[in-house]
Formats: structure tokens, C-alpha cells, sequence
């Protein structure tokens, strides 16, 4: 197949290469994959990628260089600049999904697949050749900009990337995606240990809906050592200084590591006694969930989102209900929100070594089995040559 893949963003760039940016090792592992399969493919993004396939980017000055609006003259503000950082990165986007759609109607691809950028959408009645859409966001609010525009695309062919994502996108959006399809991982850039160190580890960005607070009140209620790791972008939000920043200095069994490169993250999972996820949101897939696991770490979530999609409770780690009022099984543990969580995180400190080592060979071999990027890569393929023998 000649096949396009087109993610436009600039967070793509080694410019940001500080920033949490899920989609990026997606969407080069994704294309490094789909070519040792024999496909001809094209990229759409950033100049400095490294990629083994054709890449095409878009103009390099929006790229390089963040332009002052004539607008806005010489002003200077906190305000300003980040709206004129935004309204870089809108322009780059869509001078390079223009190019994206103009190179693959021009060169007969079979398909071209976006990352679900908002304004592909408007250019799809342009193309003579399928597309199809990942989506990577939970659903949107109701009133937000991004529900009405994806509400105006809902006959579209859509991805998603979990079951509860789906069914949430149908439910509340009249979205019905041809597909689901896991996220997967290249299994030898993690590295398996049956053995590991004392602490619990949290990893992402320090928003609400990770629920950091809970972490840092678990470790206080059973005194175990936590470690979290962000970008140091979230640092100067409201949050961050509220229910983070305090306890880093009035607790010494938290503590704080900066933004992690790829070979840091491995090591930080690999040593963890427990990677702890008391997400407050629908985690639309949780990419750290099988990444912990891939190092053979046992993970403690909430039943929200895909949590019960990628966890086997009891076997790699602990599935908790959030609240009475919300229990979405009938779980091991039986407690719910922060008791249940601090039941969990007891069970797994009090097993008999061999059965911990145990557990630990069963994360790795669940993301052997099913979170894999050659899975990933079969399965969109799969739906590639569904869309293409429909058109």
C-alpha cells in the first residue's frame, strides 16, 4: 500500500522535545513498522524527524522561528505571546496538511491516516483517496469548540484507542468508529527486571485528572517512598503549587525528577515497586500503564477510562472502583477511591517475594501478548485495506 501518515503538530519537533507529547513515538513507530512490511509510506510532519520513511514537511520558516503578529505590534505579555505561539503552531498545521492533501491526491496513495487534527477534517471533501482518523482526546465537553467540530465530522472513518473511548465517542458525540485499536509498544526499549526498588513512581503531567494528590496522600498514609516525574512546563500552574510543590518539601518520602528522557523513563519503571494511576478523567488509553508493565512494574489505577482494558486484576496489579457511587466491577479489592488504592499498594508490599516476582513476569508477558507495536501495526493495516476496498 502507498499509504500517508500526517501529524502536523509542532510538539513533533526535537524543539519540544521537553514536552509530553504521547502521539509522536506512535506515530514513528507506527511508521517504521508499517514499512518493514513492504508499504511505500509517507510522513507529514516536522523537518527534523528521524524516520526510515519518505518525509515531508511543511514550511520551515513557520517552523523555525515564532513570528510577532503585526496586530499585536511590540506588546509584550504573558497573554500575547502564548497567543501568538498558538497561532504559530494553527498556521504551520495547516500549510502542512494543505501539502499532505495536495502530494496524495497528486501521487495516488491509498490512503491517508492524521492523528486527528481538528482541521484535516475541513479538507477531507477535497480528497479523491480514503482517509481515516485516530482519535487520541477523551470526549469533549458538550460546549467546547472541539465537540461542535467534530460533531460536524461525525460520518468520518475513526480509530479509537480503547473500547471505553469508543463507546463514550458513540454515546455522546453519535461518533461510531470502524475500529479499536491498542496503542503498542517496541518491547526491547524496555527493559524487563524481576527485581526492583522500594518505591511507587507516578509519570505524566501534573493536571487534575492525573490525580498526583492522591499519590502524594497514599504515600503518606502507608510511609512509602513515592517518586513522580513531569515536565517542567506544568510547574507554574495552580495545581502544581497547591497539591504538589508543598509536600515535596514537607515530606521527605516524596520526590520530584524532571522530564525523563526515553532510557530514564525505562530505568524509573523498571526500579518501581508499584507505578500508581489514580486518574480522575476516562483515560482514553494510558500509555504508561503498558510501559510500566513492559519493565515488569505492576500497576494501581482506578476502573476509569481504559484502565480495565489494559490491567488484569490480581495478575499485573490492581484494579480499584473510584467510589462507592461508581464501581465499574467486582474487583479484588473490595474498598474504594483512596482506601481501596492504599489496600492495593498494601497487597503488593506484603507478597512473598516469589509471588511478587511472579506478578512481575505477568506484566511483561500481558504486554508480550497484547500491547505490541507489530499488533498494533497488523490491526491498522487490517482496517487500512477495509476502508480502501469500500471507497
Amino acid at each position: 500500500m502507498k499509504i500517508g501518515i500526517l501529524e502536523p503538530s509542532l510538539l513533533m519537533s526535537n524543539r519540544y522535545s521537553n514536552r509530553v507529547f504521547a502521539p509522536k513515538d506512535l506515530f514513528l513507530h507506527l511508521t517504521d513498522e508499517l514499512i518493514k512490511k513492504g508499504n511505500e509510506v509517507y510522513v507529514f510532519t516536522t523537518s527534523d524527524i528521524k524516520t526510515t520513511a519518505h518525509l515531508m514537511s511543511g514550511n520551515k520558516e513557520l517552523e523555525n522561528q515564532e513570528f510577532l503578529s503585526v496586530r499585536d505590534g511590540l506588546k509584550n505579555s504573558d497573554v500575547v505571546n502564548a497567543l501568538t505561539m498558538i497561532r504559530n503552531h494553527y498556521e504551520y498545521e495547516v500549510d502542512l496538511i494543505s501539502r499532505a492533501f495536495y502530494y496524495s491526491n497528486s501521487n495516488n496513495f491509498d490512503i491517508l491516516h492524521s492523528q486527528s487534527n481538528v482541521f484535516t477534517h475541513y479538507f477531507v471533501k477535497f480528497s479523491k483517496i480514503p482517509l481515516i482518523f485516530t482519535l487520541h482526546d477523551p470526549v469533549f465537553p458538550q460546549n467546547s469548540l472541539e465537540c461542535s467540530i467534530l460533531k460536524m465530522f461525525a460520518s468520518h472513518n475513526y480509530i479509537a484507542i480503547s473500547k471505553k473511548q469508543a463507546e463514550m465517542y458513540k454515546k455522546i458525540m453519535n461518533i461510531n468508529p470502524v475500529a479499536v485499536i491498542h496503542h503498542g509498544i517496541k518491547l526491547d526499549y524496555f527493559n524487563f527486571s524481576q527485581d526492583s526498588e522500594n518505591y511507587i513512581s507516578m509519570l505524566g503531567r501534573y493536571i487534575p485528572e492525573k490525580g498526583f494528590e492522591d499519590g502524594i496522600t497514599i504515600s503518606i498514609k502507608q510511609n512509602v517512598q513515592l517518586k513522580i516525574a513531569s515536565s517542567p512546563n506544568y510547574q507554574k500552574t495552580d495545581y502544581y503549587l497547591r497539591k504538589i510543590k508543598p509536600f515535596l518539601k514537607k515530606d521527605s518520602n516524596i520526590s520530584e525528577l524532571s522530564f525523563l528522557n526515553s532510557n530514564q523513563r525505562n530505568i524509573f519503571f523498571m526500579n518501581s515497586k508499584i507505578m500508581l494511576m489514580p486518574i480522575k478523567w476516562e483515560e482514553p488509553f494510558g500509555l504508561v500503564m503498558i510501559e510500566a508493565m513492559a519493565c515488569g512494574t505492576p500497576v494501581v489505577a482506578y476502573a476509569r477510562g481504559s484502565v480495565p482494558e489494559v490491567i488484569k486484576d490480581g495478575e499485573t496489579g490492581f484494579i480499584v472502583n473510584s467510589s462507592e457511587e461508581d464501581k465499574r466491577g467486582d474487583w479484588i479489592v473490595k474498598k474504594t477511591g483512596i482506601e481501596g488504592l492504599c489496600e492495593a499498594v498494601e497487597k503488593i508490599y506484603a507478597m512473598p517475594k516469589n509471588q511478587y516476582i511472579e506478578m512481575r513476569k505477568n506484566c511483561r508477558k500481558h504486554v508480550e501478548n497484547n500491547f505490541t507495536v507489530e499488533k498494533m501495526v497488523n490491526n491498522y493495516e487490517k482496517v487500512y485495506r477495509e476502508i480502501i476496498d469500500k471507497q
